[in-house]
C-alpha cells in the first residue's frame, strides 16, 4: 500500500513540475522584447493606421537603412511595401518619416 502511494505521488510531483514548466516556457516566449530607449540613436517607432505608415527614427539610421528596415516584411502585409516614403530630419539628426503601404 505505502508502495501505492509513493508511486501516486511522484505522479503529482510530476505533473506539477510539468504544469511549472510549461508556464515558465509560455511565460518567456510571450513577453515584449526590451525596449530601445526613445531618443537613442537606434531607436524606430514604427506606427500603422489602414495603409499609412510614419514613425520616428533615431539619427543613427540611413536612409538607405531605414527604408531597408520598414520593407523586411513587418509593417506591410504580404507583397506589399512601403511606397511614397518621405524622410526629414531634425537638427539633431532624427528622423520622421511617412509612407504608404502599397503594391
Amino acid at each position: 500500500m505505502m508502495e501505492k502511494v509513493k508511486e501516486l505521488g511522484e505522479i503529482e510531483m510530476r505533473r506539477v513540475l510539468v504544469a511549472i514548466a510549461t508556464v515558465g516556457v509560455v511565460a518567456g516566449c510571450g513577453g515584449e522584447p526590451e525596449p530601445v530607449h526613445q531618443g537613442s540613436a537606434s531607436s524606430m517607432e514604427v506606427n500603422r493606421r489602414g495603409a499609412e505608415v510614419y514613425g520616428t527614427a533615431g539619427a543613427g539610421w540611413t536612409n538607405e537603412e531605414l527604408r531597408a528596415g520598414l520593407n523586411a516584411g513587418t509593417v506591410c502585409n504580404n507583397n506589399e511595401r512601403v511606397q511614397n516614403l518621405e524622410i526629414t530630419r531634425d537638427a539633431s539628426g532624427r528622423i520622421r518619416f511617412t509612407g504608404v503601404c502599397a503594391r
